[in-house]
């Protein structure tokens, strides 16, 4: 038959580094605040998905629950003005409801005057948001890619200095390479 033992430890002298068990497998439970502040000297892994941590508060507000974040690459795609590139970095960060990605791309092929799309990015985008970020061209053309809404596809476009309207950067504008990046919000 199994024993069960329940120790409480009520002060700790000397050292402060408590070990329990030799496999890491052992639970410990705070039943009082720690007047000192807790000072980890590994990471926290826990023991389902979906858990997290409250930043900021001293209650579980849902708002403050850190419980999502994410690291990785994504594959964009290009329609209307090209018809291809060479993705030589596209990385993403994803923290909560917040995603930045970045794109560096060379070797523009198919070219045409048609607005360029930037589309495959990691994230569904969230409703009636319009979210954008630095587009920098080869040919030395600055422009935003402007997130479409609920959807994973940027535009690109460019402020137009001699109309002063806001045009659409289109593959013949692009030059060798585009370089981007943008923070957006997630459904």
């Amino acid at each position: 038959m199994s024993k069960l033992e329940t120790n409480t430890i009520d002060n700790i002298s000397g050292s402060s580094t408590l070990t329990i068990g030799s496999t890491n497998t052992s639970a410990i439970s705070v039943g009082s605040p720690i007047s000192n502040g807790l000072t980890l000297s590994d990471n926290i892994l826990f023991d389902t998905a979906s858990k997290g941590i409250y930043l900021g508060v001293t209650s579980a507000t849902a708002s403050n629950l850190l419980d999502d974040y994410e690291e990785g690459t994504w594959t964009p795609t290009v329609s209307g003005g090209l018809t291809g590139f060479t993705v030589q970095q596209a990385k993403y960060t994803k923290i909560g409801q917040i995603v930045n990605i970045s794109m560096y791309a060379n070797a523009l092929t198919g070219a045409s005057a048609s607005r360029v799309d930037i589309g495959g990015l990691p994230f569904t985008t969230a409703t009636n948001l319009f979210d954008t970020g630095v587009v920098l061209s080869g040919a030395g053309k600055v422009g935003v890619i402007r997130v479409q809404s609920a959807s994973t596809t940027g535009r690109l476009y460019y402020a137009n200095a001699s109309t002063g309207n806001r045009d659409d950067l289109t593959g013949t504008l692009l030059g060798s390479q585009i370089i981007l990046s943008v923070t957006y919000n997630v459904a």
